[in-house]
């Protein structure tokens, strides 16, 4: 959750916000990109652990190194696919709307995600973690 709020606050500084009043030059286009960067690399590390033991949970009969690579190609091809769609959306809303509307709208579009998934999924891991201290 704390890298898509960093993330967040990375596409509003990337976009020079204008709600947030952050001014457009380039000493904040790339301080947002270097905060993105950061983080981004903390959504995507814990991701594949977690996806490692969810499906050693449903499948315990595959070894190792079958579930990893498996997992591994899954991933993989899920970022591809998004590495594909994201330019083409992003170009499109960009045309559609101008840089920094479009900025705002994915910030907010990772604030709404990581809200539900706070609400759905990430209160039952941050209470359960509590009760095994």
């Amino acid at each position: 959750m704390l890298g898509y709020s960093i993330a967040s606050l990375a596409m509003f500084i990337v976009g020079t916000s204008s709600l947030f009043l952050i001014p457009n030059n380039p000493e904040a286009v790339v301080l947002g990109l270097a905060f993105l960067g950061f983080g981004c690399g903390m959504i995507n590390i814990p991701v594949l652990p977690d996806m490692i033991e969810s499906v050693e949970q449903v499948y315990p009969a595959l070894n190792d190194s079958e579930l990893n690579n498996h997992i591994s190609g899954l991933f993989i091809a899920c970022q591809g696919i998004g590495e594909t769609i994201g330019p083409i959306f992003g170009s499109t809303a960009a045309n559609l709307y101008g840089f920094r509307h479009t900025q705002e709208i994915i910030a907010f579009t990772l604030m709404t995600y990581m809200i539900l998934y706070f609400l759905f999924c990430g209160r039952t891991q941050i209470f359960a973690f509590n009760k095994t201290e």
